[in-house]
């Protein structure tokens, strides 16, 4: 037996952890980037369209089954059972991609592109079983290097395709071949099976399972197996509507507009994309402190916490818009080519978006850790409605600045019943009330502590 690492401390651990989520963040905006230098706005649109497509359909295949597992304490929920759920939900996940693409009547290449960017997200599905085995055993090191090598190959592959074919399919089969590569080199390699053997989670399986054929296989329980995915679907349920939602202006765009200007419009929205991964990192950070203040029934604190989380979020959400006003063409005639910094006024609402998001991101935050579930999942379904009738109206409009309001529109509505919904929690936390504001059932403290 190899001689695995000893469990990192925790904050070695979330640098790991925000070290891997920045670098493969960053590497999918690195791709937009690479799309507009080395191509041109329609190839942006294409991509941006079919990862608008194909994300929100992956996230099915994801479904919060990483937080059952790690939080299954008591051994209910085995990893290879749960891998056999994971396998279920990608194989619904794939069949519902062409489907899609034959309600759009999408043409063969936007077909083509979205069964390849959607099998590319359902490989790092499979991926996320293997991080659940390691994030319960604690190891968020191998995790963080896992992205961070991801990342870098899937990048380096889809510059070497798109610079010798000038084809946004090849570069995109450059990262899901990047993807498979790192799945079974990395994530299934020798030392995520000895770290899992060494602490207790996996059990009863000989020393052969370190083979490369061992690493795959399932175990199948489907009674088991449904009740992990009926336990995970409330915050799974409002993780594929939440990215829908998100989605929801591109789609438009490109329906009134045509691929050329999505990908303006996506080439600008990754820019401030940097500021919504901070205040994720932010939440990241918080959410323990916040969901450990509601069981006390500290609300003073509470709010306290949340206040000052906020305060920093609109904080870099005001400077990201100083940045602009001061420096928003020189950085898009950089990253981009001087066509993308005519629109400077476009980047500015794009960035008063995300400086919204950033808030709303922490106010989201609080609302799972104060055991708001059920609410959520109407929350957003309005939060799509108000979406889909903005765009609708001010695209056509007002182009690709109709979208940026829509988008600012959603969001305001979003965080207006986020933190009403937190209010709601906290007041009947408060009093002591035996529904909403009690102590959690068993599915809410499993959920709760993982997502």
């Amino acid at each position: 037996m190899s001689k695995v690492p000893a469990i990192p401390s925790l904050k070695v651990s979330f640098i790991w952890t925000l070290a891997g989520s920045v670098s493969y963040s960053g590497s999918q905006w690195a791709m937009i980037v690479l799309f507009a230098k080395l191509g041109n706005p329609a190839m942006v649109g294409q991509y941006a369209f079919a990862a608008a497509v194909a994300y929100p359909i992956s996230l099915v295949a994801n479904l919060q089954l990483r937080a059952v597992f790690v939080n299954d304490r008591e051994g209910r929920y085995p990893f290879r059972r749960m891998l056999g759920a994971r396998y279920m939900l990608a194989v619904v996940a794939w069949l519902v991609l062409p489907f899609v693409c034959l309600c759009m009547r999408a043409t063969a290449q936007t077909t083509a592109l979205i069964l390849l960017v959607g099998t590319g997200m359902l490989i790092d599905s499979l991926s996320e079983s293997y991080y659940s085995l390691l994030q319960k055993c604690e190891r968020m090191d191998r995790i963080g290097r896992s992205q961070m090598l991801k990342g870098a190959l899937c990048l380096a592959l889809a510059t070497v395709a798109l610079y010798f074919t000038h084809s946004v399919l090849y570069a995109v089969c450059g990262v899901l071949f990047g993807r498979l590569l790192i799945l079974f080199t990395y994530d299934t390699g020798r030392e995520t099976f000895e770290i899992g053997r060494i602490n207790s989670e996996i059990k009863d399986e000989p020393s052969t399972s370190n083979t490369f054929l061992k690493r795959f296989p399932a175990q199948w329980d489907l009674k088991l197996q449904w009740e992990m995915i009926w336990l995970a679907l409330p915050l799974g349920a409002v993780s594929v509507i939440s990215s829908f939602n998100l989605s929801i202006p591109r789609y438009v765009i490109e329906h009134y507009l045509g691929a050329r200007e999505l990908g303006i419009y996506s080439a600008l929205g990754y820019l401030p994309y940097a500021a919504i991964l901070f205040a994720s990192a932010l939440g990241y950070v918080g959410y323990a402190r916040l969901g450990k203040l509601y069981f006390e029934r500290d609300i003073r604190g509470f709010y306290g916490l949340l206040g000052r989380m906020t305060a920093i979020a609109a904080g870099i959400g005001i400077l990201g818009l100083l940045l602009s006003v001061v420096a928003g063409k020189p950085i898009l005639r950089l990253l981009y080519r001087p066509e993308y910094a005519e629109h400077l006024d476009l980047l500015l609402w794009l960035v008063a978006a995300a400086g919204l998001a950033c808030v709303t991101s922490c106010v989201g935050v609080a609302m799972t850790a104060a055991s708001q579930f059920r609410p959520q999942i109407p929350l957003f379904i309005a939060v799509g409605i108000v979406s889909i009738i903005t765009a609708l109206v001010l695209v056509p409009r007002m182009g690709l600045y109709g979208a940026a309001i829509a988008t600012i529109a959603a969001l305001s509505v979003q965080l207006i019943g986020s933190y009403w919904i937190v209010q709601r929690g906290l007041a009947k936390r408060k009093l002591g009330a035996s529904e909403a504001g009690g102590s959690p059932s068993v599915m809410e403290d499993a959920l709760i502590s993982g997502s």
